[in-house]
């Protein structure tokens, strides 16, 4: 679960999203659900709806219990509260340096094996 607080034409809101590892997301602002979003095993996509008229887009990736998330308004990233999972982006990177790691590890084996 992520929350993030955002002002919306000088009012302050809070958009929560609850990732449980099987079920529905769910988005909720102010404490109210807006939409169950994805599949049961959805583990990376975008998510758009409004706060208050005002667009927004809240990235998910996962990769096993791993989660990142992270809350775009009008294109510009919000950050969570503290607590929070990580950002999608963090989760992203993460995942590129593991694979960059085992094709290393594949690449030096099969040098050293000639």
């Amino acid at each position: 679960m992520s929350t993030w607080k955002v002002n919306v034409r000088g009012e302050q809101h809070t958009v929560r999203f609850d990732s449980p590892t099987f079920g529905r997301k769910v988005i909720y602002i102010d404490g109210q659900e807006l939409k169950k979003v994805g599949l049961m095993t959805s583990m990376w996509s975008s998510y758009h709806f409004d706060v208050h008229g005002e667009p927004a887009t809240v990235k998910f990736r996962a990769i096993k219990r791993m989660k990142g998330m992270s809350l775009y308004m009008n294109g510009e990233k919000v950050e969570p509260e503290p607590g929070a999972e990580m950002s999608a982006e963090a989760l992203s990177m993460l995942m590129i340096g593991v694979l960059v790691f085992i094709v290393g590890v594949f690449i030096f084996a099969a040098a050293r094996g000639r």
